[in-house]
């Protein structure tokens, strides 16, 4: 087999559709290897001047090794190449990182590829696990659909980035649209990292309630694809709902109607049925958007993370997504594949996306604002115009909670789809944003009938009426689809659940005893150094230390199930540890001390929460009764 067709194997274990545009790719004939006694040692690429570049391998710079170096206190290492060279800076790369690294590669240049794949075996290094391969994808793909489907949530902010340096003068352009989807993608994962520590712990503990409902209903998997071409209107909450919502009465039989949360009450006051209503939240003030109408008559769709008194309270049928918390991936082992519905930041985009994988098109938008529009926050009808809160003064009217509200945001300006300026927030601003991609992306034909808010580019804008108008003859019967796509989930092995959870707890008890055993020996040597005491001192309690924190961080699936809860602590200590600037061996052993403390005592809260979740799970508490019941 030549050099080329091993490489071609080697992707297309993972990249399929590289391998068939690479198979089709014509020479470039401005490209050509250079070689000597036969071996390849550089690739030309002739330039517009009359001149050539060559690519060559070379020694790396001191700071390629400096920024893929282990770091203490970390998961994983997020790293990105920009631009792929002679795959010198790969094959470093690959050597310098652990396990859980995920490396991000990405080549401009389809051309230039193909020939590196003709003159260098790279299929060693294509084949590992933790390279994901780019090629002449645009930015955005390169970088936000391949983090988004490998981390679900991306929660690395301090990801590094290695550039070749020949590659992003040939590519200035390219790299610099790049460096500015980085910067986004930062941003986003310190937003992410922010919600993840003021809500993973909430996360956590509704997969754990809700894990009965996840173990006998179906995902959403079984949706997928099964409504090719029929078209579906997602309807949103937004002001702009209330002019125009009469008209969803109209094709019931003919569309695939998949309402928010938020929205619900609004359609059924309205008379109209929905197909689907999406509630994926955890906090429980999206539970009175439904409260009381829950009743059946339509296919609830909710996430393992969703607020438990929702799933509790539904009458009529349920389906479940999957979701990138860890607790739920361990679920999935037992239930196999719920369905993958990529959050987008919003329920209307989980809405959106899930339309896209039932195969749905066109996709009508409807309610879908992302604006104050009117100086309203949502539609009238719903839980904003049913709660009235109680000041010393008197009660406060829908009016006034709507600008109370929109105090509350971070906003911003956008343009309305009527050609006007209209107040939104940098939240909104974010999903139109994601819409927007999304619609790109996929080639979607999108319709935004939502007639106010936001404008959303590539969507093709009209009023509602004209949308649907072309659509009102009933097609296939859209509710026998959905009966057909909801197969009985086949009873989960309760026994190895409940067997795998204990082995769990006594891992959680062993955690804890070590985490306590950690913090005393943190604390020895913090005081230690801070007194600039023996170094006999300092060195036992830093390698007992740095011994108990193996011994947890060995317990592999416990941290795997429990990441999320730390991800913040460790974001902490990499922030404090990345501030040293000396060679102080007492300061060093001092910052050492602190990462420990945060390390042992954050972990030891964690832990103790996990078991206590484990506890109350009832087939946990009464398993033979559970048994009897089986889901």
């Amino acid at each position: 087999m030549n050099i080329y067709l091993k490489n071609l194997r080697a992707i297309g274990q993972k990249e399929p559709d590289l391998v068939a545009r690479l198979r089709t790719a014509p020479d470039d004939p401005r490209i050509k290897v250079v070689r000597s006694a036969g071996k390849p040692v550089a690739i030309e690429i002739a330039v517009g001047d009359g001149g050539t570049v060559a690519f060559k391998k070379e020694k790396l710079g001191e700071n390629v090794r400096k920024i893929t170096q282990r770091k203490l206190f970390s998961f994983s290492e997020v790293i990105v190449l920009a631009g792929i060279g002679l795959g010198e800076t790969l094959h470093e790369t690959l050597q310098a990182s652990d396990a859980g690294a995920f490396i991000l590669v990405i080549e401009p240049s389809l051309a230039y590829f193909k020939k590196l794949m003709e003159c260098s075996d790279l299929s060693t290094l294509l084949t590992d696990p933790r390279v994901s391969l780019s090629v002449a994808e645009n930015p955005v793909d390169a970088v936000m659909s391949r983090l988004e489907e490998h981390f679900g949530v991306f929660t690395r902010p301090n990801f590094q980035v290695i550039k070749h340096g020949l590659a992003v003068a040939c590519h200035t352009e390219y790299f610099e649209q790049l460096d500015k989807v980085l910067a986004e993608q930062k941003a986003m994962a310190e937003s992410n990292l922010r919600a993840i520590s003021r809500l993973s712990a909430l996360w956590q503990g509704n997969v754990f309630a809700n894990m009965e409902h996840v173990l006998k209903n179906p995902g959403i998997i079984h949706l997928f694809g099964r409504f090719t071409n029929i078209p579906a209107v997602i309807v949103a909450a937004g002001p702009s709902l209330d002019k125009n919502c009469r008209w969803l009465k109209m094709v019931e039989r003919s569309m695939v109607i998949i309402c928010v949360d938020t929205a619900l009450k609004t359609l059924l006051k309205n008379g109209v049925k929905p197909h689907f209503v999406v509630a994926l939240d955890a906090l429980m003030h999206n539970y009175f958007h439904v409260s009381g109408a829950l009743n059946g008559g339509f296919t609830l769709v909710v996430n393992p993370v969703t607020y438990p008194l929702i799933l509790e309270e539904c009458e009529g049928p349920m389906m479940v997504t999957s979701y990138s918390e860890p607790m739920v991936r361990w679920i999935e082992g037992f239930t196999g594949d719920l369905g993958a519905n990529i959050t987008g930041g919003s329920v209307a985009t989980s809405a959106f996306d899930l339309a896209l994988r039932m195969g749905c098109s066109p996709i009508i938008l409807t309610g879908q604002d992302l604006a104050f529009t009117g100086g309203r926050t949502h539609a009238s009808g719903g839980a904003n115009d049913e709660m009235v809160y109680s000041t010393s003064a008197e009660p406060a009217t829908p009016s006034t909670m709507h600008t109370e509200a929109m105090g509350w945001e971070q906003m911003s300006a956008v343009e309305g789809n009527l050609g006007h300026q209209l107040a939104s927030s940098v939240k909104m601003n974010t999903w139109r944003n994601w819409f927007e991609i999304r619609i790109a992306q996929k080639g979607v034909d999108c319709i935004n009938a939502t007639e106010g808010g936001a404008v959303i580019l590539g969507a093709r804008q009209m009023c509602l009426q004209e949308a649907v108008a072309p659509r009102l003859t009933p097609g296939p019967d859209i509710t026998k689809i959905i009966e057909a796509s909801r197969p009985m989930r086949l009873p989960a092995d309760l026994r190895a659940i409940r067997a795998r959870l204990e082995a769990l707890t006594a891992v959680a008890r062993e955690v804890k005893k070590i985490c306590s055993l950690g913090i005393k020996e943190a604390e020895k040597l913090r005081i230690a150094a801070q007194k600039k005491g023996h170094d006999v001192t300092v060195q036992s309690a830093a390698r007992a230390c740095a011994d108990f924190m193996g011994i947890i961080m060995g317990e592999a699936e416990f941290f795997t199930l429990n990441h999320w809860r730390l991800e913040n602590a460790m974001d902490r200590i990499q922030r404090l540890r990345s501030g040293l600037k000396t060679q102080d061996e007492m300061k060093q052993a001092y910052l050492n001390a602190e990462s420990y403390l945060i390390l042992f005592r954050e972990t030891y809260q964690v832990t103790k929460e996990f078991e206590k979740n484990i506890r109350s799970l009832p087939f946990m508490n009464a398993p033979q009764a559970r048994e009897a019941n089986a889901v």
